[in-house]
């Protein structure tokens, strides 16, 4: 049994990715988002508070640059109790502050 790295019909116009998908794969994600008219929103795989171990809730999703060519999301995580904020990330495929992929 295999686990798919993302979700096709996800909500708010979304195609909800895992930040570990592999690059190659992106091509055909990127495809499929156009022809469908959505927005690759990237989502961290493991949304665990690493103060007291609970799950992390939705906080928004923050936009960002892919090549200076289109708009990716990437979804926020915040856990009020312990005062925990985590954005999932994009530094598989680019190096910080940079706008193009390696």
């Amino acid at each position: 049994m295999f686990e798919l790295n993302y979700t096709f019909f996800g909500k708010d116009d979304c195609l909800y990715v895992k930040e570990t998908v592999e690059e190659k794969e992106l091509d055909y994600l990127f495809y499929c988002a156009d022809h469908e008219h959505k927005t690759i929103c990237f989502i961290k795989t493991n949304i665990i508070c690493p103060k007291c171990g609970r799950k992390l809730q939705f906080n928004g999703k923050s936009k960002r640059n892919w090549n200076k060519k289109r708009i990716v999301k990437l979804q926020n995580y915040i856990h009020k109790k312990c005062n925990v904020l985590k954005k999932s990330s994009l530094a598989k495929y680019r190096d910080k502050h940079c706008c193009y992929t390696r």
